[in-house]
Parts: C-alpha cells; structure tokens; sequence
C-alpha cells in the first residue's frame, strides 16, 4: 500500500477527505457534511490570499486610510498642529506600520499604494 492509498484508508475510517482541486479553495468533507473553504484567512488583522501577495490587505488598508484622510479633511481646521498630528499618526501611520514587516519583499507596484498614502497623510 503506498501513502496515498494510506492517506484514503485513514480519511475513509475517520469520515474526513478533501476534494482533489487544482485551483483553491478546496471543500472538507466530514461525515455527510461539506465545508467550503475561503480563498482568503484573516490572521492579527491581516489579510492573507491563497498566493500570499497581500493584495486585499494592502487595497482594504489603502482604503481606510483614504477614508479617513478624507474625514481628517474636514476636521481640520478645527483642530489644532498637534491634535491633528495626533490623529494623522493614530488613524493612519499606526495602520501602516502595523505588521509591516509582512511587507518586506513585496513588489513596488504594491508598496507604491502605501507610500502614497504616507505621503498624503504627511
């Protein structure tokens, strides 16, 4: 018997198996149950595709961030040099810098949307 004849045996007795798929996500099987799974895992804030690229974490980051700028805006007249400063680095470099180190290796094309937020923000 070899290891995948193996693998069947052991799933067949325990009622669990996976779909053979090529493209992710693939479905779980338990008993008569079937779990589909997610293209995508949110781990500490992070978004994680199935490619590891980051992309809708860093979109949804570029997002908020604008959203918030945008708010920042309007408010900012009636704040003064310092509170505003506060609130920039509260609501927008903190996101950034949060998990950065993720980002490291990552294309520019990819970093270029954060930089430009950091520079908007400054």
């Amino acid at each position: 018997m070899d290891a995948s004849q193996h693998v069947e045996t052991q799933q067949g007795q325990n009622w669990v198996s996976l779909k053979n798929s090529d493209t992710p996500p693939p479905s779980v099987n338990i008993s008569c149950d079937t779990i589909n799974t997610n293209s995508s895992a949110e781990n500490l804030g992070v978004l994680l595709d199935h490619n590891l690229s980051l992309d809708h974490y860093i979109t949804d980051m570029v997002k908020a961030a604008n959203f918030q700028l945008y708010h920042l805006s309007h408010i900012r007249k009636c704040l003064t040099p310092k509170a505003l400063h506060i609130a920039v680095h509260s609501l927008i470099s903190s996101r950034v810098y949060y998990c950065n180190s993720l980002l490291v290796g990552l294309p520019k094309t990819q970093t270029n949307k954060l930089q430009h937020v950091m520079n908007c923000a400054a």
